[in-house]
């Protein structure tokens, strides 16, 4: 028998507070919250951790039989996120992935700065950092330039790729923004006209953002991943499978 364990609170019912318990998926524990939502979501952590959001309403069997169905996609992520745990560091490679190609990437100690600058050099990039931070501070402040550049970068390329594809599909889009997102490369709130795009798609190529914006696009026509809905995706971007397949493979 799969073990359950006790719920570390109990709200009423209509209070709008959670209610969280351990379900598991296979092996894997997975922390379940009751919140106001239509539909469960499964989604990992960045500290390597599983949730699940589970409507007010829904039955913990229910929650129970969602994780089932979805336990092999959800050990592929656990093991997407050991892997991204254990890869070297860019600084330790002398690269990083952007738009799809490697970028050189190498460590400039400047005594006496104050702010870590990442500088463009041709091709390459220069992180420049003052000559008192460890190693750790180095990759920490490495990580911060590198999310800020890719948040930048997707800001910029998705504006002409949301009107492009908000005209193909006939839709119109309230707001957008971009994030860190290490489980998923996107999302939308239909019901608010809304998309949310992941910062880290500025490491994979430029078709790949595409992709992802007409995933979400076209997700205000279809909620669901069924097959009407990539239907209207691939008839919205005719290289849309390769670009979903790619997202799948290292970004360079």
């Amino acid at each position: 028998m799969r073990p359950i364990g006790a719920p570390t609170t109990l709200p009423k019912e209509g209070t709008g507070q959670q209610t969280m318990r351990t379900l598991y998926a296979g092996t894997i524990p997975v922390e379940v919250t009751r919140k106001r939502v239509r539909n469960f979501n499964l989604r990992v952590r960045t500290d390597g951790t599983a949730v699940l959001s589970m409507p007010e309403r829904a039955t913990l069997a229910a929650a129970q039989d969602m994780l089932d169905r979805h336990t092999g996609w959800l050990e592929k992520r656990m093991r997407r996120f050991e892997e991204a745990q254990s890869a070297p560091h860019a600084l330790e490679l002398g690269w990083f992935a952007l738009w799809g190609e490697k970028r050189p990437l190498r460590l400039v100690e400047e005594a006496g700065r104050k702010r870590t600058r990442l500088a463009e050099k041709g091709r390459g990039f220069a992180l420049l950092v003052g000559s008192g931070c460890t190693p750790d501070e180095q990759r920490d402040e490495c990580d911060r330039a590198l999310a800020k550049l890719y948040r930048s970068e997707v800001q910029a390329a998705a504006p002409v790729l949301i009107a492009r594809y908000g005209e193909a599909l006939g839709v119109t889009l309230h707001g957008s923004s971009v994030r860190s997102m290490r489980t998923r490369w996107g999302s939308c709130t239909p019901a608010k006209a809304t998309i949310r795009l992941s910062a880290q798609l500025a490491a994979y190529p430029p078709a790949c953002l595409e992709y992802v914006v007409a995933h979400e696009l076209a997700h205000m026509l279809e909620r669901n991943h069924t097959p009407r809905f990539y239907g209207i995706v691939r008839a919205a971007m005719p290289g849309a499978d390769a670009a979903r397949a790619r997202l799948r493979q290292p970004p360079a």
